[in-house]
């Protein structure tokens, strides 16, 4: 019953000397499934699920296959296949452990969301989903990149014990589906969330939005950039990527072009496993390059290459998923912002901006590759 074992779990049973073994079983009779493990002596249940159909299950190695040949066990995936990646992210930025008092809330506007263990356990971290591409009531993600990019703000690691959280785990956060299953949408789509959120702005105390997309920039008046200083102005801060177009000059994307909001390029961290040089950080070749019409882009780099958070595309097929581009990066920095709003709720959009840049550390000193450098509150690279 191979086919019923992820391939991490499958590598891990076979290699490791772990034993017995953690891992999520995916079935649509929690029931039956505990009665028949408890009967057989075959493992012990220790978390329930029931909102995705799973379990978290203690199982002896050499029980693995026999509970795989259940006829109401769809699927077995490991519970530790949450890469290190995010968690070196952490360690890069350098802020200390987020405990949310759950003040204000975030949105990212996106491909929409799955409803994840690490989302929802033990805070239900997604408040509202609205879907514009659809208008499904049901909280979904056709694509995968939604469900990515906000669990690397706000993913509580649940399942990895907390080990591999979000930036800002916990925090609050509205979904907007405005992506379709393409990753794709027209600027009038983006408009209209960009309206949601100054409609709802103090039902939901919003005073972050993270957008991880953009558009080739209109000469005069570009209408996401223009949209972005609105939310701005009204005390949202705005973390927009500047595109995956590099090394190429003048390929910032809208909203990033904004002279305002918050715009971030990609950093290599040249890490290897879970450990990291500074001395091999590097702006990543895919981050797009300024001038954006004249001014300085991005405004600073994070970590954006391979990088893992403790999310899936698809829920039964596989836990977790690599992503790398600026559009992982942006998340990052929406999550060091909420860190900082939660500490400073007073704190003006440009109040927020200074302090992100005060923190920052050139590699080059190229401001239109790495604005003003990667984001850390650790002392600079010696």
């Amino acid at each position: 019953m191979k086919q019923k074992i992820d391939q991490s779990l499958y590598k891990i049973a076979t290699l490791s000397t772990d034993n017995p073994l953690q891992c999520l079983v995916y079935s649509n009779r929690l029931k039956q499934l505990k009665y028949m493990v408890e009967k057989y002596q075959l493992g012990t249940i220790l978390t329930e699920y029931p909102f995705i159909q799973a379990c978290q299950m203690q199982i002896p190695r050499e029980n693995l296959n026999q509970i795989a040949q259940f006829a109401l066990v769809e699927y077995m995936t490991s519970s530790t296949k949450v890469a290190t990646c995010m968690n070196v992210t952490k360690q890069i930025i350098g802020l200390p452990d987020f405990s949310t008092n759950r003040q204000f809330s975030c949105v990212v506007i996106d491909t929409g969301c799955d409803p994840v263990i690490d989302l929802n356990i033990p805070y239900k971290n997604i408040i509202h989903f609205v879907d514009l591409v659809n208008a499904k009531d049901k909280m979904y993600d056709d694509n995968g990149h939604g469900t990515m990019v906000v669990s690397a703000i706000t993913s509580q690691g649940t399942v990895s014990g907390g080990k591999y959280s979000g930036i800002a785990k916990g925090i609050p956060c509205i979904m907007i589906k405005a992506l379709d299953k393409n990753g794709e949408t027209s600027s009038f789509t983006i408009l209209k969330a960009m309206q949601w959120v100054i409609d709802h702005q103090k039902q939901y105390n919003i005073r972050v939005v993270c957008m991880s997309f953009g558009s080739m920039p209109l000469e005069k008046l570009d209408p996401m950039a223009l949209g972005a200083e609105v939310l701005w102005d009204q005390g949202i801060v705005v973390v927009s990527a500047c595109g995956n177009s590099g090394p190429k000059e003048k390929s910032v994307k809208s909203p990033g072009i904004s002279t305002k909001i918050i715009t971030v390029g990609a950093m290599d961290d040249g890490r290897v496993g879970d450990q990291y040089d500074p001395h091999r950080f590097k702006v990543a070749d895919f981050s797009s390059r300024g001038p954006a019409y004249g001014n300085y882009k991005p405004d600073l780099i994070v970590s954006g290459v391979e990088v893992k958070t403790s999310c899936a595309y698809h829920l039964l097929k596989k836990s977790y998923s690599t992503m790398s581009g600026t559009s992982i990066a942006t998340p990052v920095v929406a999550g060091v912002v909420c860190h900082i709003l939660q500490n400073h709720l007073t704190y003006t959009p440009d109040m927020v901006k200074r302090v992100l840049l005060s923190y920052c550390h050139p590699l080059t000193h190229n401001r239109n590759e790495e604005g003003y450098g990667y984001l850390s509150f650790l002392p600079t690279r010696s």
